[in-house]
């Protein structure tokens, strides 16, 4: 299913590069976010 443009992403974890865990929950609590997702890994 295709979320609606606008609508609210659930709240999920993922690691960073180095290997740190971060929520979307808690990146927003302090503004907005842009989230961008790239096919494939490095």
């Amino acid at each position: 299913m295709t979320p609606d443009v606008g609508s609210e992403a659930p709240d999920f974890e993922l690691f960073d590069s180095t290997g740190l865990e971060h929520s979307l929950g808690s990146l927003v609590a302090s503004g907005p976010r842009v989230l961008l997702f790239y096919r494939g890994h490095w």
